[in-house]
């Protein structure tokens, strides 16, 4: 867990983002060590953690999506408008 706080320093992800992950990380390490370890709380930071990577490493490929969803819906309107314009 230590070197997960190390590697998170080192990303260059938004700064609430980077918050987020370092919160999880020590509440997990904290609860890990006590004598009496409540598993229940371990495994929810560690899915609120993999939640918050998961939406990070998705936001370059929703992007990509969404882009391209941009680039066909703006090439079929101006298709549509110059055919519209040729027929004039």
């Amino acid at each position: 867990m230590d070197q997960s706080l190390v590697n998170i320093e080192k990303t260059t992800i938004r700064k609430e983002e980077k918050q987020k992950l370092i919160i999880c990380i020590k509440e997990t390490r904290t609860e890990v060590i006590k004598e009496s370890t409540i598993w229940k709380s371990v495994i929810g930071a560690l899915v609120i953690t993999a939640a918050i990577i998961s939406g990070i490493a998705d936001a370059y490929g929703a992007y990509k999506n969404i882009n391209k969803a941009i680039t066909h819906i703006m090439g079929s309107s101006i298709q549509k408008q110059y055919h519209l314009y040729l027929k004039i």
